[in-house]
């Protein structure tokens, strides 16, 4: 109930003494009554009418209750449903409503959407299914649409007609179930709500009405709306909503276009908007004034009513509330014409044109704009009339208005997040709703280049449909996607229908309803008369949903157990569910389990199927909800309260927290109500003791957990907050049980406390070890010492952040046994927090450092790499997580030996090689197993396992391949030693190669021989060599292949003195020249002597 202009009804509540109970009076339904304490009380009703023409109804009232014990409706009556769709509710029972399909309106729906989940065409119709006799039957801009299993239209004939949705016999021909008596020129102004068949009439310079129609009896008139003024013309769709009707108008003036809506504001004309009631044609406000004529149905969307208008200068789009007709907004978007507006999703889509100046060009677009504000949010520029469909013109003068007007005719369809939009170019687009960007498009024209597109789109479930001028159907999937789309199938009107055969012509748009389409088409375009076809497969309605209203918990109370009484089969069933904060819970109709839910507020919902029409229809009989007791209040956990220990704080505005749980009661727990959460706070104010108002704490968790912690921030308060004192934290199950706790006498620290790393440490570690610290604090004391660490995985490399290592220790000694399996550079330091939570900077200053590294090194592979005829290699390579320091090698784990060290890298490759002596010193035969060892920088050893070990073979017939040094123990005055190398005779030998290294202590080795020569095809294979190098130590290395390519080593070493023969001639030179002068100087001596 809601008052009118003319009528209102009042309603109190009585107490039992017949007196007003406080504030419990209005004017609307539905009073909330939920706060009386009252157990008795009287309804009372005041009828009051302003006019001697109009009286109020009352048709009926009642009170909704909820029970201590539990909900239960048994649907006597509608007050505790608050949604229901395509079911009907009577004598306290739910069904599907075969009529839920119905399109009484041209929108389909008050928003204008032209879409609803139902039965579509869903292949092409093999032929008509039905069709009205050829006459005066619809035709023109004559709007189809159906209720209660029928369909009604206007004709030129000014009456209206009515047929029944199904055929009334096998005949394709059917007649008119009802038609009215009277005459009424109706064009487009035709719409059905409930029993009412509500049309405007259109006749120009004329004071048209309003008429409400009984749509059982087409002759019986239920009411008549009159408007002021002379002259006033209805060629809208009206829009019903909500057992209201929203009717726009225009003049009826002949001259009354676009091009002169500029005069519109100094003329007494009727383009109005117009509000009535369904039931009785009262006004519900007075008739608000447009700027200029409107042809188009409004739309309805959040308590607004969206009308356009053809106002050529000025706003053309506007919104009005719908309870008083008070303007929210409004907006120029250019001259709209038939095209309606369509809400959805909080915005508000209109095709128009914009034109700058008197001719008839401009610019088609679609607009969509905020149903808030109006503020546009986005516009897309459309496709003219193509010139190949002015063709069209000859038709008559009607379709050159139609063809040339002032603006787009079709209407959007909107449907699960896309806007569709036929555009007079014949370019069909699915735009997204949200920026207009095209999901996909097709061009109707390239099929029909002389056709006109006028009819709007519509959609039903999974497919849209949508027509040409020519009466084509194109059927689309709707969650088609890319540029490359085709429709899903065609279906052209059968022309030869036609007497005599003619293209027959759509104005009007179509409907979809049961699976039927209707089309009101044109088949005499001089007078616009024409008939309605229908095509399809009847479907009725198989599904339904109803939602009862808010079902609140009583205090202390928690969900327990739903329970539904209906009748089903097994293919016609319903499916029960829990509405929970937007989520939607399905449970069973027996004993179902609510515990779960975490909201104090639910709605149920039944959804109905119908599977096998042969079967009785499902049937709710009742449903109830249960609760058990739940009055256990939360409980806060005192000692995780923040910020700081025993009081202590290092903030004087600090944010605070709390852990707070709900245990519940005998195994029932409803859950925190986390919006419940608040927090006061006792301070002072220049030496004023002051208590704050509660304020909303907060949490990262949604309501219904169990546990969770909350916060206040004090700091964002505006307060002049001198000293912080007290702080208190409330917060409420979902079951209404409420806690409180406080925190009292707040102590203040703000210096940080200090710690240092005890002992001295090394510089690498490949096992756990421990570290310790020490800490101190002078004020509030130390609370707890965290171990800090940050690391690297080789030196070049840069520190990483800082990383708490384990917990923190609260009680000393502070110790922590150190260890980590990534290895790598370490800088570890001790970091100190006191009880006000003041804590110390991690700093590398304070810390130890030191290599860690506690997984050994592997040995990758090893892989003997030569015969056993030869001197043996090794290609062998290693690696370690960190840093690879030695390689040593074994025969037999005897003894080992070096083969490389300071290797600093993390892999390594190389090739061992047996050493000469060692080859040498084995028979044929002979073998050795061989061993490696890696020691990695933190002295982390491996050493290869026995299958990891190489078996060393020096084959049978090596020995018998040497080189014969025996001459280099012999002395020779020249220095030339003779080297043979020997092998079997049998061997066919086709070179022999020898090599040398040359050490002059024994120790320093090349890596590498030298080749000294190469012999081929001789019959021995003797050198004789002067030793390359000085006196020292030599190894020989003899390379022998054979004819067949195999090759075959030996190795000798020996020691070379060499001797000294030119220091020896040399001394012979200077001994004969020493006799010689000696001669001559005993001989000239003796000659002295003499003389």
């Amino acid at each position: 109930s809601k008052p009118s202009q003319t009528t209102e009804i009042t309603i109190q509540v009585l107490d039992e003494n017949n007196s007003i109970i406080k504030n419990y009076e209005g004017k609307t339904s539905p009073l909330d009554i939920s706060s009386i304490k009252n157990t008795t009380i009287k309804l009372k009703a005041i009828l009051h009418s302003y006019s001697p023409d109009a009286t109020p109804f009352l048709k009926s009232w009642g009170i909704s209750w909820q029970r201590k014990d539990g909900y239960q409706d048994s649907f006597t009556h509608i007050y505790r449903i608050g949604e229901s769709e395509g079911v009907t509710i009577q004598g306290g029972n739910i069904k599907v409503n075969e009529f839920y399909s119905d399109w009484g309106i041209f929108g389909k729906n008050s928003a204008n959407t032209r879409s609803y989940d139902g039965a579509g065409l869903s292949s092409s119709p093999e032929d008509i299914y039905w069709r009205s006799k050829a006459g005066s039957i619809g035709g023109g801009f004559r709007q189809i649409v159906s209720g209660n299993g029928k369909v009604y239209v206007s004709s030129v004939d000014k009456r209206i007609y009515s047929f029944n949705s199904t055929r009334d016999s096998d005949s394709e021909i059917q007649y008119p179930a009802d038609h009215s008596k009277a005459k009424y020129n109706v064009e487009s102004c035709i719409g059905i709500s409930d029993n009412y068949l509500v049309i405007g009439t259109c006749d120009t310079n004329a004071a048209n009405k309003i008429y409400g129609l009984n749509a059982a009896n087409l002759s019986d008139v239920k009411w008549i709306h009159n408007v002021s003024g002379e002259s006033i013309c209805f060629s809208s769709s009206p829009t019903i909503y909500d057992d209201k009707v929203f009717i726009t108008s225009w003049s009826g003036k002949t001259w009354d276009i676009p091009i002169l809506s500029v005069f519109n504001n100094f003329l007494d004309i009727n383009n109005k908007l117009i509000a009535l009631r369904l039931e009785s044609g009262e006004a519900l406000w007075d008739p608000v004034d447009l700027p200029a004529g409107s042809l188009s149905a409004p739309a309805i969307g959040n308590n607004m009513v969206f009308v356009g208008c053809q106002n050529m200068w000025g706003s053309s789009l506007f919104a009005y509330d719908v309870d008083t007709g008070e303007e929210v907004w409004n907006t120029s978007v250019g001259v709209i014409g038939r095209a309606s507006p369509v809400y959805a999703d909080g915005k508000v889509f209109v095709l128009s044109r914009i034109k700058e100046n008197l001719t008839t060009f401009g610019t088609n677009k679609v607009t969509a704009v905020d149903a808030e504000t109006g503020e546009e949010i986005w516009n897309v520029s459309l496709g003219e009339v193509k010139f190949s469909s002015l063709i069209n013109i000859l038709k008559g003068l009607n379709f050159y208005q139609m063809l040339l007007g002032f603006a787009p005719m079709t209407s959007p369809a909107y449907y699960d997040d896309t806007l569709y939009v036929l555009s007079q170019n014949g370019n069909f687009l699915a735009l997204n709703p949200d920026d207009g960007k095209t999901k996909w498009s097709y061009d109707l024209n390239k099929d029909e280049p002389y056709s006109y597109y006028v009819a709007s789109p519509v959609v039903v479930s999974d497919q849209v449909y949508v027509l040409n001028g020519d009466t084509k159907i194109y059927a689309f999937d709707a969650e088609s996607k890319g540029k490359s789309v085709e429709p899903l199938w065609t279906y052209q009107i059968n022309k030869s229908q036609y007497v005599p055969p003619q293209s027959p012509d759509l104005l009007a748009s179509p409907i979809i309803a049961d699976g039927l389409m209707m089309l009101s088409c044109t088949e005499n375009t001089k007078n616009m008369t024409g008939r309605i076809y229908c095509i399809g497969e009847y479907s009725p309605n198989y599904r339904g949903t109803v939602v009862s209203n808010s079902i609140h918990l009583p205090s202390g109370y928690w969900w327990n157990k739903f329970n539904a009484d209906s009748d089903q089969t097994e293919n016609n069933t319903i499916r029960f569910s829990v509405l929970d904060n937007g989520d939607e819970i399905n449970v069973n109709d027996t004993n179902g389990d609510l515990s779960a839910i975490k909201s104090k507020v639910i709605r149920l919902k039944a959804t109905f199927n119908i599977g096998n029409s042969s079967e009785p229809d499902p049937v709710l009989k009742n449903w109830s909800v249960s609760w058990s007791p739940e009055s256990a209040d939360p409980v806060f956990i005192e000692s995780s309260f923040k910020p700081g220990q025993d009081n202590w704080t290092n903030d004087l505005t600090p944010t605070c927290s709390i852990e707070v749980e709900d245990k519940g009661q005998s195994g029932v727990i409803s859950g925190l109500d986390i919006e419940s959460a608040q927090f006061r706070i006792d301070y002072k104010e220049s030496n004023q003791n002051k208590t704050s108002d509660w304020y909303a704490a907060n949490s990262s968790d949604e309501s219904g957990v169990n546990k969770t912690t909350i916060y206040a921030n004090i700091g964002e308060l505006d307060l002049d907050i001198d000293e912080l004192e007290n702080i208190t934290f409330m917060i409420s199950d979902l079951a209404g049980n409420e806690a409180t706790y406080s925190k009292t006498n707040f102590k203040f620290d703000f210096i940080k406390p200090t710690s240092e790393i005890l002992g001295d440490y090394s510089s690498e570690y490949n096992e756990t070890f421990t570290i310790t610290a020490s800490a101190d604090d002078s004020k509030s004391g130390v609370y707890s010492v965290e171990l800090k660490y940050r690391n690297k995985e080789s030196e070049s490399d840069d520190w990483s952040d800082w990383f708490t290592y384990g917990s923190p220790i609260t009680i000393e000694p502070y110790e922590w046994e150190f260890e980590t399996t990534a290895s790598g550079y370490y800088q570890v330091v001790s970091v100190a927090k006191d009880k006000a939570d003041n804590e110390e900077t991690a700093s590398s200053n304070r810390a130890i450092e030191f290599k860690f590294d506690m997984v050994p090194p592997s040995l990758d592979s090893a892989d003997l790499i030569t015969s056993e005829n030869v001197i043996p290699k090794v290609k062998i390579t290693v690696s370690d997580d960190l840093e690879l320091d030695t390689l040593y090698y074994s025969y037999n784990q005897s003894e080992w030996f070096e083969m490389e060290d300071n290797i600093n890298d993390n892999t390594f490759t190389t090739t061992w090689t047996m050493d000469d002596d060692d080859w040498s010193d084995m028979i044929g035969g002979d073998s050795k197993k061989l061993y490696f060892k890696i020691v990695d920088s933190c002295r982390n050893e491996y050493i290869s396992t026995a299958e990891e070990s190489l078996l060393i073979v020096k084959g049978e017939n090596a020995s018998s391949y040497y080189i014969d040094v025996s001459d280099f123990s012999e002395w020779h005055w020249d220095n030339k030693f003779t080297i043979s190398v020997r092998f079997p005779e049998e061997l066919n030998v086709k070179s022999v190669t020898l090599y040398y290294k040359y050490s002059k202590n024994n120790k320093d080795w090349p890596e590498n021989y030298t080749v000294y020569d190469n012999k081929s095809g001789e019959d021995s294979y003797e050198w004789t060599i002067t030793p390359p190098k000085e006196s020292g130590y030599y190894k020989f290395k003899a390379e022998i292949i054979d004819t067949s390519g195999e090759v075959y080593e030996a190795a000798e070493s020996v020691s070379v003195t060499m001797f000294p023969t030119t220091l020896f001639i040399l001394l012979i030179i200077m001994l004969i020249v020493l006799v010689i002068v000696a001669t001559v100087v005993i001989i000239k001596t003796r000659q002295k002597k003499h003389l």
